[in-house]
């Protein structure tokens, strides 16, 4: 289920048509069509929005549904769509003069906290408890490229994942009549994984496989929601956090805190989450965990 944003009704003007966008955000493509994910998360829907997806200055305008979805081929308050989703005006397509916007190479700030906390800070959770045991009081030092991160700690960040981001990508699937478990295919786990990690061993895809908490309808049962406040021992901070390009790839950076009374005198320590560009689809946008260093 996609979360919902108040948008602009199905009957809206024309003069509301052809005002500027008021929605910044990317289109993306899953199994079900065409889809548009602002840039705080959530989803456009029953609303018009302008969008220059080839950049060249040049937007068309499209019309996304109440589930979200781009609507194709088809009339919608008296204006018609052709088979791309393109308002068309006696049979050509309506376009609009737009400002080419130039970005830096790195991801938009909600993909990159999430990155940090909400998915490289668990795996660093799980990897200490996994090394040191769930008494660990201090900040203990780790360097680890994907490659070396354990399988049950990669696993643990497959289940952050889906557990976060299920609204966003349609190979999580919620139970009918339920919302306390996931349903995530063979193929859509590998899938997943690859576009999480630099790197992936069948060890790594058979820990996810082992906290599925059995099947149905030939998929895998995941839990959906729970309470990760309970289980965060670490918390990758998000408040001062850096984004930087270096050599290729990107950094996250930002302090470690630790919920430890024991920590509380320890020298402050910083984490350093290190992404490369992936062209696996995912949340994450296009990037994809290689390294992560605390120290």
């Amino acid at each position: 289920m996609k979360k919902k944003i108040l948008s602009a009704a199905a009957g809206i003007i024309l003069a509301a048509v052809l005002a500027p966008a008021a929605f910044a955000g990317t289109l993306k493509e899953d199994m079900e069509g065409w889809w548009y994910r602002m840039d705080d998360g959530s989803v456009l829907e029953s609303a018009w929005q302008w969008i220059d997806e080839n950049k060249d200055g040049i937007a068309e305008c499209y019309y996304f549904g109440e589930d979200g979805y781009m609507e194709k081929g088809k009339e919608v308050a008296g204006y018609i769509l052709n088979e791309l989703g393109q308002w068309v005006q006696n049979g050509v397509v309506a376009t609009k003069e737009v400002a080419v916007e130039e970005t830096a190479n790195v991801p938009d700030r909600q993909t990159a906290e999430r990155l940090a906390w909400g998915f490289s800070g668990i795996i660093y959770e799980k990897y200490i408890q996994l090394t040191y045991g769930e008494d660990e009081a201090g900040i203990p030092d780790v360097n680890l490229t994907a490659s070396q991160i354990p399988a049950e700690a990669k696993a643990q960040g497959f289940n952050a994942y889906q557990f976060l981001f299920d609204a966003g990508d349609a190979r999580i699937r919620n139970l009918v009549d339920s919302n306390d478990y996931h349903l995530i295919t063979d193929q859509s786990v590998r899938e997943i994984m690859n576009s999480l990690y630099s790197s992936v061993s069948e060890e790594d895809i058979a820990a996810v496989y082992d906290l599925s908490l059995g099947t149905e309808d030939g998929a895998r049962k995941y839990v959906a929601y729970g309470d990760f406040e309970a289980f965060v021992h670490y918390f990758f901070d998000n408040e001062d956090m850096k984004i930087t390009e270096e050599d290729g790839r990107v950094c996250l950076s930002g302090e470690v805190v630790c919920d430890s009374e024991d920590a509380s005198s320890e020298s402050a320590k910083h984490y350093y989450v290190y992404l490369i560009p992936t062209s696996s689809e995912s949340s994450f946008d296009g990037w994809q965990l290689d390294q992560i260093i605390v120290k």
